[in-house]
């Protein structure tokens, strides 16, 4: 009798142990990444481009274009490895028309600020030019429509901007 109990305390042991030694060797939990938009911001930009109907001839860069990253630093300040992707476009007549849509997804939200600083100051830097060569835009830049989404940032400068914002989060979901 004496053995069936010492046999049983081992087999209980061993049990332990396994499962024990089982879940140690389990996955670790894993730092979760932050959530990054489940869209693209071509994406994203076509949509926004489909609330606004007033919006003269344009001309969109991309992510993954020809010569994106040397266009990017024209359109703003900021880092390029801090954005996941990018979509932009202006009118094609950029130094007579005002209008532009800028959509950045970053590659994270910590980054929002810095983007946001960028693009008010793209604004800023409009209003100059226009105000030497074509004062009758500068209303559009004073519209100007910046808003955040997630990892999502979008810069408008139409005349129908509130639509595109509209637009912006409905798909992104408000």
């Amino acid at each position: 009798m004496k053995k069936s109990i010492v046999k049983k305390g081992l087999v209980i042991a061993l049990a332990l142990t396994t499962v024990l030694s089982v879940c140690s060797c389990g996955k670790k939990k894993e730092e979760v990444s932050e959530d990054k938009g489940k869209y693209t911001s071509t994406e994203v930009l076509e949509q926004v481009l489909g609330g606004i109907a007033d919006l003269p001839e344009m001309v969109t860069i991309k992510s993954g274009d020809t010569n994106a990253e040397n266009k990017f630093e024209q359109i703003c300040d900021l880092e390029l490895d801090k954005v996941e992707d990018f979509a932009f476009t202006n009118a094609k007549e950029n130094t007579k028309i005002a209008d532009e849509i800028c959509i950045l997804r970053m590659k994270s939200k910590s980054d929002m600020a810095i983007a946001k600083k960028s693009l008010e100051d793209r604004i800023d830097q409009r209003k100059g030019v226009f105000n030497t060569y074509d004062p009758e835009q500068v209303p559009k830049l004073d519209k100007a429509v910046i808003d955040v989404k997630g990892n999502y940032i979008m810069l408008i400068v139409s005349d129908q901007a509130s639509n595109g914002k509209y637009e912006f989060n409905k798909f992104l979901g408000e």
